[in-house]
């Protein structure tokens, strides 16, 4: 959780668009070596590296919607993304 304020940070700090992409290579490249793992150590690592991509999705996505979803859409499309990502 403490990933995802410094997300927050990084994102009055650079573009939506490219923190964004940066977040999702951050957890591809953590899943990635998920798969490789050769041992439980290096798994736990991989899964926390994935984590923190996942946090910078997780935020990055909130941040696009409420910049680019009209007011009156965004109740609507909030609620979708709780259910599906909540």
């Amino acid at each position: 959780t403490s990933i995802l304020l410094l997300y927050g940070q990084v994102l009055t700090l650079f573009d939506r668009k490219w923190t964004y992409i940066f977040a999702i290579t951050v957890f591809e490249i953590g899943s990635l070596l998920c798969a490789v793992a050769v041992n439980v150590e290096m798994l736990i690592f991989a899964r926390a590296f994935a984590g923190c991509g996942a946090a910078g999705i997780f935020v990055s996505v909130l941040s696009i919607i409420a910049e680019v979803i009209r007011l009156e859409d965004r109740p609507k499309l909030l609620g979708l993304f709780g259910a599906v990502f909540g």
